[in-house]
């Protein structure tokens, strides 16, 4: 339906402006048309974009049962891409609440999905994920397994960013197990790959900044190139005019 996909778009539109008022209302709107007309699929990214805007203008408690009737719908039509982004985001909501079995189970769902995929992007957050619900639950043992794991995947795809946050769950890990040497060996690192980043942002912000000097510096070159250009194409227009009225006062003679 072209309205209600429309209504989808605005709803992420308003929600990247965080404009979130008029974003829950597009969301929800696109909501129930798809539900008249029974194509759950759209339904269910309806929810997923009504959860998004809750979530992020605070509303919390409206973002959960969106999230569940999301996976519930694209549990049903076996959408699988969807329901691991869903699984994802709940997660994450359920850990927040420190419901760690229902986190738990949402994780493994979506490290299920990153095997059959072969998405190395998924398996690495969700053995990190996993880890990480497994040390709040204070099974070290099992949860330095998966850290490890999810270690080996962001070194193989160069995830710097991730293995920073890793670096630092070690350095938890190993403090509630009073390894102090390895405690001091990840502060070390993690500070390490933390430097890297910020030199990296910082190198990206200056590139950035560059990119638009040479822009703007390139426009301006072509502009006054152009305004030559243009004056030459007049001069030439000029000189043929003159040449035409030479010609024509030759003849009257």
């Amino acid at each position: 339906n072209p309205l209600a996909t429309s209504f989808v778009n605005m709803a992420s539109i308003y929600r990247t402006l965080k404009q979130y008022d008029k974003s829950i209302q597009y969301a929800q709107q696109a909501k129930d048309i798809f539900n008249r007309l029974g194509d759950l699929n759209a339904e269910g990214v309806s929810l997923y974009r009504l959860a998004l805007a809750y979530d992020e203008s605070g509303e919390k408690g409206k973002a959960l049962p969106a999230l569940e009737e999301a996976r519930r719908i694209f549990t049903q039509v076996e959408n699988d891409y969807f329901l691991q982004i869903i699984n994802g985001y709940l997660g994450l909501e359920y850990r927040n609440n420190q419901e760690y079995d229902r986190a738990l189970e949402c994780f493994k769902s979506s490290l299920d999905y990153g095997y059959v995929s072969g998405d190395k992007s998924i398996i690495g957050t969700s053995l990190h994920n996993i880890a990480t619900i497994l040390s709040d639950q204070k099974d070290t043992k099992a949860a330095l397994d998966y850290f490890r794991q999810a270690e080996r995947i962001y070194i193989e795809t160069h995830d710097t960013k991730y293995l920073c946050d890793l670096y630092f769950n070690y350095v938890i890990l190993y403090n509630q197990l009073n390894q102090q040497d390895s405690v001091y060996k990840y502060i070390h690192v993690y500070t390490a790959y933390k430097d890297s980043l910020l030199s990296e942002q910082t190198i990206r912000s200056v590139t950035e900044l560059q990119t638009k000097y040479d822009t703007e510096k390139k426009e301006k070159e072509i502009a006054l190139l152009n305004l030559e250009n243009e004056k030459k194409q007049n001069d030439l227009e000029s000189l043929n005019r003159l040449n035409e009225i030479t010609i024509a006062e030759n003849e009257n003679y």
